[in-house]
Formats: C-alpha cells, sequence, structure tokens
C-alpha cells in the first residue's frame, strides 16, 4: 500500500534529510506514464455504468475519455486516442441529417436565400461537431459546431447546389446534395410546320418563366399555325392543350421528351413537350401541366 500524502510531505520538512526508502516510497506513491490505469481507478465509472451518473452511455464514455486525456502523467498516446475513437464509432456512430431547409423547386427568376440546417447526434444525444461545406455553389469550413448556413438572397436563374462533411470525434458523415432548382418553361407561338428536330427547336423558343404548377393562360394562336410548348424537367410532365371557350381539351396533339444540349454547349436538359396541331380558324388554348 502507497504511503500515506501527508507522511510523505513530512520527509521532506525544512531541515531533514530524506532518506534514500522514503525517496522510494514517493516514488512507488506516484503512478508512472508507462503504468496502465486500472478501470477501479477512474473516479465515477462504477456508479456512471450503473447508471446513477450520467444521463446516457455518450456521456459515461465522454468522462472515460476526459478523465483519461487529462490524466496528470501524460494522458492518452495517440494510438491509444484513435483505439478509443473507434470504440466510441462502434458503439455510438455518429448520425446526422437535414433539419429545416428550403431547397426545391422554384419558379424561374425567383428571389431565394438558401438556408439549412442539419443535426449531429450519437445515442440520440447532440454533440459538439465541424462541418466542411463540399464542392458546388457554397465551399468552406463552418465555424465550430456550426449546424446551419444562410446564403443571401439571390434571383434563382440557375441551379444551386449544398452539401457537407460533418465530423466528431474521429469520425465524418455526409450530408447528401441537396438542390435549389429554377424551374421554367419555354414556348413559341406560331409554328409553319412540325418540327424535325424538336431539341433544335426547343432551342430556339422564347422563354417563358413558370413554376411546374403554373397554367399557361389563354394565347392566341393564328389559323394554320402550330404552337410548340416544352418544360425542362428532371421527372415526367404531363401536358395537355385546351381550348379557351368553351374549355375543352384539345386532341391529336404529339407529346414526348427529348435531350436538348444548352447553349454553354456542356450541360443538358430533359425537355417534356406538347405540339399543338394547327386551326383552320385563328383560336385561343390554354397549355396546362396535369
Amino acid at each position: 500500500m502507497a504511503t500515506a500524502r501527508n507522511i510523505l510531505k513530512t520527509y521532506f520538512e525544512t531541515g531533514k534529510y530524506p532518506t534514500e526508502a522514503q525517496f522510494a516510497e514517493l516514488i512507488d506513491a506516484l503512478r508512472h506514464a508507462d503504468d496502465p490505469i486500472p478501470m477501479t481507478d477512474i473516479q465515477g465509472l462504477a456508479d456512471a455504468l450503473n447508471g446513477k451518473a450520467p444521463a446516457s452511455m455518450v456521456d459515461v464514455v465522454n468522462n472515460i475519455y476526459d478523465s483519461l486525456q487529462n490524466h496528470e502523467l501524460g494522458g492518452m498516446t495517440d494510438g491509444e486516442r484513435e483505439q478509443l475513437d473507434r470504440l466510441m464509432d462502434a458503439v455510438f456512430p455518429l448520425v446526422v441529417s437535414y433539419g429545416t431547409k428550403n431547397s426545391g423547386t422554384y419558379e424561374y427568376g425567383t428571389s431565394v436565400a438558401p438556408s439549412v440546417a442539419w443535426t449531429a447526434t450519437r445515442d440520440g444525444e447532440d454533440v459538439d461537431c465541424t462541418a466542411t461545406v463540399g464542392s458546388g455553389t457554397f465551399e468552406g469550413t463552418m465555424t465550430q459546431n456550426q449546424k446551419s448556413y444562410s446564403g443571401e438572397a439571390r434571383a434563382l436563374t440557375s441551379e444551386l447546389k449544398f452539401s457537407a462533411t460533418v465530423s466528431q470525434g474521429g469520425q465524418s458523415k455526409n450530408l447528401s446534395t441537396i438542390k435549389w432548382t429554377p424551374s421554367f418553361y419555354r414556348y413559341y407561338g406560331p409554328l409553319n410546320a412540325v418540327p424535325s428536330d424538336y431539341p433544335a427547336a426547343i432551342r430556339s423558343l422564347g422563354t417563358k418563366a413558370l413554376s411546374t404548377t403554373t397554367t399557361l393562360g389563354t394565347t392566341a394562336v393564328a389559323a394554320g399555325k402550330y404552337f410548340l410548348f416544352a418544360v425542362k424537367s428532371d421527372t415526367a410532365v404531363t401536358l395537355k392543350a385546351y381550348l379557351d371557350s368553351p374549355e375543352s381539351e384539345v386532341t391529336g396533339c404529339v407529346t414526348g421528351s427529348c435531350t436538348v444540349e444548352q447553349e454553354n454547349g456542356y450541360q443538358s436538359n430533359t425537355y417534356y413537350y406538347i405540339l399543338v396541331p394547327a386551326g383552320a380558324t385563328a383560336w385561343n388554348l390554354k397549355i396546362k401541366n396535369s
């Protein structure tokens, strides 16, 4: 048994000359950096494991981690720290997920301030973390424990992307890419004939900014003219044409989809289109995205 601390102090009082045996007692009373630390010597461990101290098992492991790391005789080595991180990851894996976010499809040109928040937990408990925003529209490292991002308002005329890698305690998890996508229809009034090349015809159309659920209002079409209407979409779109008054669906329309290479030469998009047949007289039509 180690000599009591109050007795050791008496060996080194003013005027005394400690003996070899007393120095040996002092050394034996201290814990050497190479000595393993028994679990029984970690204060509060027994109570923690019996559920009497911390509120969650994550707190238990964190208490053990802190006790070892802050030990006065050197703490953990890098190898020991890595092993404890692996134990933490195996027993209480890091879970990250999006919370609130305003990503989605917006009408072309709409002013949007991208906003996103996420959570990082172990065993259902919030944990401190760091996040690095991935390649895309937004890039950079968030401040310590930052769990949200807000961008400046901007007119949405091109797709915005956000993704991030969240790290805590030696483990990292990715937040999947989310997007803010402008939706716009492209249309052209009178066509003299059925297009032989739909992608080329769509590329030549004028742009009409509409949301994916907006009805194209009453549009005049001259006699003997076709009407082509197309919408860019990553998912299937069903377009239908209607006589304006009385409203009734126009028959004989041609619908389909095609890949259109944009003017920049390297981006391609899928367009869904409807070609309304020519009428013998002038008439008004509507087109709906149903």
